[in-house]
């Protein structure tokens, strides 16, 4: 959860590949707790250092339980409803391999690598002297100026280097966003359990199924909901971040105390899951979860994308769950080129003719959609990535 903090930095000589690795690999924090030493560990929670996201995994949901437009468009089945793959990619960079291949419990190794987040090395006292503070952290100020600056002695390398200090609970000063709270492994089955610091009331899955039939009473729920998703999105990409999964299972109902002129009183927002990524894409997986997939990462992909291209991946995700939030269902099972006819039809003809195909199951809901949720769809789903950022940028 520490993924986009700033990096330390490392002036000193070159050096032995083992020792760069633990020295100077981004978003690094020194931390006294005990080493995660199971393999299984190591490989699910490898760090991802070169991208400044907030990803995050899924549950799984049964087949059925929400259906898509598509199903009126042809008789094509979808396999799933609401439901994440989990997929792996192979693609590293040299880096990154370099890391694989290194044994953070080899004995012979200087230090230990611990999974926080990404992976971090303990921090040797004995060995870094701290020459004196170059800028004090400041408690109040911007997350940047809370990470001190310090200069220490290497007395294994006779050597200077510049240490960044950053807070343990720098993570916490995101709003509407849930840090991954504490990792447990299975003892039966072998299996990781990942829990969140926070305790959410219900996933947007859950609200989907209980909004009741599309109508506008159904609408006048769902728009707060949907605007506080938009917010919670809005917030983290405002800080640098991207989160690159969002789906119904990574955003989360959680009770907040909300400062009121007599108080405060408590209100339900939207916070996203840090789940651990499991994947390098562009914020889905081909298969199951297509259907968020933004239309620009089948031609772009991953490997090309940058932050606005990352960003507007997430705008295009909060659209179809903001869809999902309306009727209860996907506007379409995927968004691969030819692979879906709801959004080829979609894509060919624009949001307002495709809920007004018969087709679709969208347009036989009791009455239309009001203005306010056509224009933030219109927006979120447009094809032009551009016109996404310009809309959130006018919320």
């Amino acid at each position: 959860w520490l993924r986009g903090l700033p990096s330390v930095s490392i002036l000193s000589p070159p050096l032995p590949l083992e020792r760069k690795l633990l020295l100077a690999k981004p978003f690094l924090m020194w931390q006294e707790v005990e080493s995660i030493d199971h393999p299984m560990t190591r490989t699910l929670l490898k760090g991802h250092s070169r991208q400044r996201t907030c990803s995050s995994g899924a549950d799984t949901r049964a087949t059925g339980q929400v259906g898509t437009c598509e199903e009126e468009y042809s008789r094509q089945s979808t396999s799933s409803s609401f439901e994440d793959l989990r997929a792996t990619m192979e693609h590293e960079t040299c880096e990154e391999q370099a890391c694989k291949d290194f044994d953070p419990c080899d004995d012979n190794s200087d230090s230990q690598m611990v999974h926080s987040g990404s992976e971090v090395a303990l921090w040797d006292h004995s060995r870094y002297q701290r020459l004196r503070i170059l800028r004090k952290g400041v408690e109040q100020m911007s997350s940047h100026q809370r990470c001190q600056i310090e200069l220490h002695r290497d007395t294994l390398l006779d050597t200077t280097v510049a240490v960044q200090r950053v807070p343990r609970n720098t993570h916490l000063r995101l709003r509407n966003f849930c840090p991954l709270g504490q990792v447990f492994q299975d003892g039966i089955s072998g299996e990781l359990i990942l829990t969140l610091m926070q305790s959410p009331q219900s996933d947007l899955f859950d609200v989907c199924q209980q909004l009741g039939v599309p109508g506008q009473e159904r609408e006048s729920k769902a728009l707060p909901v949907f605007k506080s998703l938009l917010q919670a999105v809005a917030h983290l990409h405002s800080r640098g971040f991207t989160h690159c999964k969002i789906r119904a299972e990574s955003a989360w109902l959680c009770e907040v105390n909300t400062p009121v002129a007599d108080g405060q009183k408590e209100e339900l927002e939207v916070v996203l899951a840090d789940w651990p990524p499991m994947d390098d894409n562009l914020g889905t997986a081909p298969g199951k979860a297509s259907m968020y997939q933004s239309p620009e990462a089948w031609s772009s992909g991953s490997a090309k994308s940058g932050e606005k291209e990352r960003q507007a991946a997430d705008l295009f995700a909060c659209g179809v769950a903001g869809f999902a939030l309306a009727f209860g269902k996907y506007p379409w099972f995927s968004t691969e080129p030819g692979k879906c006819k709801a959004f080829g039809f979609f894509r060919e003809h624009g949001l307002d003719e495709f809920m007004a195909d018969r087709r679709c199951q969208a347009s036989t809901a009791a009455g239309p959609l009001s203005a306010e949720y056509m224009a933030l769809l219109r927006g979120l789903l447009h094809i032009d990535p551009h016109v996404r950022h310009r809309m959130v940028g006018a919320l």
